[in-house]
């Protein structure tokens, strides 16, 4: 997995009034300073999970059909608890990030719909 470094500094957090799909608890929208952080670049997938589940250091995800489907083994990997995801961390050296890192790393600091601005990522 490839690290991205992210700087210590302030960043908008949460929605403003102008998002319609914002949930009612994403709001008010509000700074928060951060410390420096490492994060994963990229998911991860079906194929690494798996390797966690091979080393008997986690267990498979219930509700992911794709799991086992040679389709999706590149795939993100669904279906698994926050149990789950942080025996896998454990298992990789990794940490899950916190709502706000996760939220800082994916909308940047001014607080962007999409890491790219106000389009998905496919589009930009």
């Amino acid at each position: 997995m490839i690290l991205v470094y992210i700087p210590a500094q302030e960043f908008l957090m949460g929605s403003d009034d102008s998002d319609p799909e914002a949930e009612s608890d994403e709001n008010p929208q509000h700074i928060v300073h951060l410390n420096d952080y490492w994060i994963d670049q990229t998911e991860v997938t079906n194929r690494m999970y798996e390797q966690c589940v091979g080393q008997g250091a986690c267990t498979p995800p219930m509700h992911s059909p794709r799991y086992n489907a040679p389709a999706y083994i590149d795939h993100p990997i669904v279906g698994v608890t926050w149990f789950q995801a942080q025996e896998y961390c454990a298992w990789a050296g990794r940490r899950l990030p916190t709502e706000a890192e996760w939220e800082k790393a994916a909308r940047g600091v001014i607080g962007q719909l999409y890491p790219c601005g106000t389009r998905p990522k496919r589009t930009c």
